[in-house]
């Protein structure tokens, strides 16, 4: 009995150590993930900004302009002369989803100033299509600039001013269209306004003739097919066309969206010859987007505001896909506006 004691005891005290020092183990490793967690937390409520800030109100009084966060319309406080909301997209894109808030943004905006800017969630840095924000009158539409996507493509192009003399300029302003800029009393006259000063429908023939001098595929982009440069044209608006896109040598892709014929073997100067048509109801917030590709990869791309365009043949800059500007590449084309 003593010998079988003697035997069992260690066997018992060996279990209870291993047991006690698993248990102390998941202990220690339970109050690191807390520390961890607080830690977490405690970083995150430094991060957090005090919501309670006080504004003196004889500054305000003297600024020329000031942010506001948005409550309501019908407060005092949204008829001061010098006042801007801010509104991230989510929240501009909810309000528009209600027909009387839709039209309480528009009569705000023909008066005050608004800022619409990306939503947090935007993780990547993307950008939205800010045509819909300034086709409601928003003054201030921000991207991130970072990311040369549509988005900020489409930002470029509404303040690309073009000049004979020095190239491209860019301007910090721009004129509203006329449908935007008078004042209303009530929302109720709002559609009145529209249709009174609705824009005539306007026929935009393109050609796509040559481009020249044209980059190469990247050892990175793993081009498979032999180089053989082809453009894809997209109109960008927010409403339908009155008449599709007609293409005359090249393929519709869509009835906005046309591409040319293949130029095997020519990046110096590969021509094309495509033609190509479509009706739209303005131009007030129309753009094209000219993309040279080979074998699905993308090699340069040009985006311009349409009302921007002048009739005849030009030579169009081309640019990469980060946004700078090629020096010796360019896309040749006819323009008829009517």
């Amino acid at each position: 009995i003593t010998k079988s004691g003697s035997d069992s005891s260690p066997l018992i005290d060996s279990t209870s150590s291993y047991s006690s020092s698993v248990d102390s183990e998941a202990e220690t490793i339970s109050k690191s993930k807390e520390a961890k967690s607080t830690t977490s937390i405690r970083r995150i409520r430094r991060m957090t900004i005090s919501k309670n800030v006080e504004v003196c109100e004889k500054i305000l009084e003297i600024c020329g302009l000031y942010g506001l966060k948005f409550r309501n319309f019908s407060l005092p406080e949204s008829k001061t002369s010098n006042h801007c909301f801010s509104l991230n997209e989510k929240k501009f894109d909810g309000m528009c989803k209600d027909k009387t808030q839709e039209l309480s943004l528009d009569k705000h905006n023909r008066k005050y100033l608004m800022r619409v800017y990306p939503h947090a969630l935007r993780y990547r840095s993307t950008n939205f299509n800010p045509i819909k924000y300034w086709k409601m009158g928003a003054q201030m539409v921000a991207t991130n600039w970072q990311t040369y996507d549509l988005g900020q493509q489409i930002n470029l192009a509404m303040f690309q001013l073009s000049n004979q003399k020095n190239g491209v300029l860019h301007s910090g302003y721009v004129l509203k269209p006329p449908q935007l800029v008078p004042k209303v009393s009530k929302v109720q006259n709002l559609p009145h306004l529209y249709h009174r000063l609705r824009e005539d429908n306007v026929s935009v023939n393109l050609k796509i003739l040559s481009a020249q001098l044209l980059p190469k595929p990247t050892e990175g982009q793993n081009c498979k097919d032999p180089f053989a440069p082809y453009v894809t044209v997209e109109y960008i608006m927010d409403e339908e066309p009155s008449i599709p896109l007609i293409v005359s040598s090249g393929t519709k892709i869509s009835d906005t969206t046309a591409s040319t014929t293949y130029c095997k073997d020519n990046g110096f100067n590969p021509t094309w010859g495509t033609e190509v048509s479509i009706t739209l109801k303005s131009l007030s917030f129309a753009f094209i987007k000219f993309t040279v590709k080979t074998d699905q990869i993308a090699l340069a791309s040009s985006c311009l505001k349409l009302e921007y365009l002048r009739n005849g043949y030009r030579h169009l800059p081309l640019y990469n896909m980060e946004g700078e500007l090629y020096i010796f590449s360019t896309l040749f084309i006819y323009t008829k506006l009517q």
